[in-house]
């Protein structure tokens, strides 16, 4: 479910003595903004779809008008408000079975953290303490401001800041008896926390970036606050970690579409605490990771969700599969190789590829035969258009070939051949240069190289991509170092393989170097002109030396 923005409540409330019309309905202006009943059912499926997000002020039900609040005329009364704190969102309804919070009551709990003289601020042992913790989590849900921005700010409430600090140090201290509570009450006290938690954010600030660019995270104000509550929502759960239910993981895990990157490592050290205390936990959040993952189709990804894969995946690398234990077991390579590595085609795979080629290696390392399944998905899902994927993958075909056993890889290497020739071919500069790079390795050449019919294009292909982008010289060097390695390792490969090597003298060594030193230069004048006459006139006094090179060519 889509998380609305924080907005500017400053349209007074209609009068409720006229008849409900369209005209006399107030006007959203700019930087405001309710939730309409019925709204999220035209919306596209979102992948987080089963995730709970509490609600911004509907229309209320008894006058059917638009329930508002003057945001000017509140900050007008006479309250001990910081002056650096300034109120730009709407007031969060009450726990649902509250209802919709009026005027007095809002003023009321902004009052409970701005008076210092409050009897709720006097929290000690006692059988009372309870009641005022509960007093206060429930003022705490009004006093949520967090706006985007592009640019960080320093924007906070100190007086709430305040009070969050105390009760913290209280409850790690046991100086608040928390025994008696009862499960209702502590339920009450979770969901005040998790309204900050799950805050609705102005989603219109994280606009869907078209293909090709990467994701700009924006900034929190009033981030403080917000790390306060987090900070007590841990010293709760370390008591009462038995209430931290798949209804409180899905809401946690929901905090990771916001696309301010702070937030993510404050739920992401959340977790960690929790794991790290209770790794009973593990499989549970295992399975609502996978769950979300999950919901991204084959074919569609959500925009709305795109923040959430790099945390995701960053949470399960750290504190899941970490453990060869959990890797192992038959049923996380599946999930591995249909849902965790499928999201490689995302269009914005470049922002959380690093931590996806980690988990990557982690089962590959473990299954040589995951690595054969994800080679041939990347050949069967191969970008055409896109030159950074074409990267990606690229990067990705080599690492896995580094992992499969050789036995397996003539069952790619058509595929594998055909790819390599297409990024060649490429007059991409980048797309080009990566593909060089892979067969700059001598590893992958020393096992790939094997066949004439693969040797054969493979060297044509190289020596031709140096004219596809003529003026740029790291292409030209790259593709003449390809080159002189493709003719080394067949030069080896047939020297090796000839039982008359044993015979050669040291003369004829010194002279088999200096043919292989012409044919270098050679290439490095003219590697597609290359006269098979004057390799027949090199000075090669052993046929296992010249007869190779003129194979090569052949």
């Amino acid at each position: 479910m889509h998380r609305l923005a924080p907005l500017h409540p400053i349209i007074p409330t209609p009068n409720r003595n006229k008849q409900i019309s369209r005209k006399n309905l107030p006007m959203i202006q700019v930087g405001t903004s309710v939730e309409i009943k019925g709204l999220q059912a035209k919306r596209r499926r979102s992948s987080l779809r089963r995730l709970d997000v509490p609600k911004l002020i509907v229309p209320n039900t008894s006058t059917g008008q638009l329930t508002t609040y003057d945001a000017n005329a509140f900050f007008n009364e006479n309250h001990n408000f910081d002056t650096n704190f300034k109120m730009e969102t709407d007031l969060m309804k009450k726990a649902s079975h509250l209802g919709s919070p009026n005027r007095n009551d809002i003023l009321e709990d902004h009052n409970i953290f701005h008076d210092n003289k409050s009897p709720y601020h006097n929290l000690s042992h006692s059988s009372n303490d309870i009641q005022k913790l509960i007093k206060l989590m429930e003022a705490l849900r009004n006093c949520i401001s967090y706006q985007l921005t592009e640019t960080k700010c320093n924007q906070n409430n100190t007086n709430v800041i305040s009070v969050l600090s105390k009760i913290i140090e209280l409850i790690r201290n046991d100086a608040i008896d928390l025994s008696p509570i009862k499960d209702d009450e502590l339920t009450v006290i979770l969901d005040c926390l998790m309204a900050h938690v799950n805050h609705p954010y102005d989603h219109m600030k994280g606009q869907h970036v078209p293909i090709g660019e990467t994701m700009r995270p924006l900034n929190l104000t009033n981030f403080t606050q917000l790390s306060k509550v987090y900070e007590l929502f841990a010293c709760l759960l370390e008591k009462f970690v038995n209430k931290f239910n798949t209804r409180f993981f899905r809401r946690l895990l929901s905090v990771f579409q916001s696309p301010v990157r702070e937030e993510h490592a404050l739920v992401s050290g959340l977790f960690h605490k929790i794991l790290n205390s209770f790794p009973c936990f593990l499989d549970q959040l295992y399975t609502q990771i996978m769950q979300i993952l999950s919901d991204a189709d084959d074919d569609t990804f959500s925009p709305n969700s795109i923040w959430c894969y790099k945390p995701l995946l960053e949470l399960l690398a750290s504190s899941y599969y970490n453990s060869a234990h959990y890797s192992q077991r038959p049923e996380k390579v599946d999930d591995f190789k249909y849902i965790i590595f499928p999201l490689i085609k995302h269009d914005k795979c470049q922002d959380f590829y690093q931590v996806l080629c980690t988990i990557t290696k982690t089962f590959c390392n473990l299954d040589c035969n995951a690595s054969l399944y994800c080679v041939q998905y990347l050949f069967a899902h191969w970008p055409v258009t896109s030159s950074s994927k074409q990267m990606i993958y690229l990067h990705q075909t080599q690492t896995l070939l580094s992992m499969m056993s050789i036995d397996m890889l003539p069952e790619v290497t058509e595929d594998l051949l055909h790819y390599l020739l297409l990024g060649l071919e490429s007059f991409n500069h980048t797309v080009s240069l990566t593909t060089l790079n892979i067969c700059n390795d001598m590893n992958f050449l020393s096992v790939f190289v094997d066949s004439p019919k693969v040797k054969s294009k493979l060297f044509r292909a190289i020596s031709n991509a140096r004219h596809n982008i003529p003026w740029d010289k790291e292409i030209e060097n790259k593709a003449m170092d390809a080159a002189t390695k493709v003719m080394s390792i067949h030069l080896n490969n047939s020297i090796k393989s000839s039982s008359s090597l044993e015979r050669m003298t040291f003369q004829d060594n010194r002279l088999s170097f200096g043919g292989w030193d012409t044919i270098r230069k050679m290439a490095q004048e003219n590697m597609n002109e290359l006269d098979i006459a004057r390799i027949t006139e090199m000075p090669f006094n052993h046929k296992t030396i010249r007869k190779p090179c003129l194979d090569i060519l052949a």
